[in-house]
């Protein structure tokens, strides 16, 4: 096992320093290992599964990451249950996942899952509950869906503001820019488009 653990943190090395591809080698080859040694349900080779999706993430592989956060959430729901956190940031980062692939109906299931049971067991100010709100909002803003989107954020805005620690003002800002898109889409579908004559100039 001391083999496994510097073998992790040979990949952790390398992720830090976005070696996207020499970690994804290495957690792949830590997966494998843990689940001869571990089993395929084992919580260790469940984090090295999971690890191994964010790695290929990062390289924007996201079919492939997919695949791993699905396989990784399913199994940390049956072993863990639906509320753990690991089980939930399998299903959040599956979010993510979704969203890079612009599958906004697919994300927006997983984020709002990750949500509710992160306000269950965290509360409604924790900051992985904010930022998973904070998501819910831009994947309703990327659906066009104006009047939720402001909600979302004005609600991401208001509970920052009871309690502002740790790393709340990088998800304030991120609110203030996810609002501003808002209002910025809000007025450019208001404002009148100029007309365009046959020659495609704009009178």
């Amino acid at each position: 096992m001391d083999t496994l653990a510097s073998l992790s943190a040979l990949g952790d090395v390398l992720y830090v320093q976005k070696k996207y591809t020499e970690a994804e080698a290495t957690y792949c080859d830590i997966w494998v290992r843990r689940s001869i040694a571990l089993g395929d349900n084992h919580p260790d080779t469940l984090s090295s599964l999971h690890i191994l999706g964010k790695s290929l993430d990062d390289q924007e592989k996201c079919t492939e990451a997919e695949c791993i956060f699905h396989d990784a959430w399913e199994a940390r729901n049956r072993v863990l249950g639906n509320k753990h956190a690991d089980t939930l940031n399998s299903l959040y980062e599956l979010g993510d996942a979704f969203y890079h692939q612009e599958k906004y109906t697919q994300a927006e299931a997983a984020y709002r899952d990750v949500w509710v049971r992160r306000c269950q067991a965290l509360g409604t100010k924790h900051a992985e509950t904010l930022a998973c709100l904070g998501r819910l909002g831009d994947v309703l803003f990327n659906q066009v869906m104006l009047p939720e989107a402001e909600l979302v954020y004005r609600d991401v805005w208001d509970l920052h503001k009871k309690k502002p620690s740790g790393n709340i003002m990088k998800i304030l800002f991120d609110f203030s820019i996810g609002y501003v898109k808002v209002f910025a889409t809000k007025k450019s579908m208001l404002k009148p488009k100029p007309y365009t004559g046959t020659l495609g100039r704009s009178l």
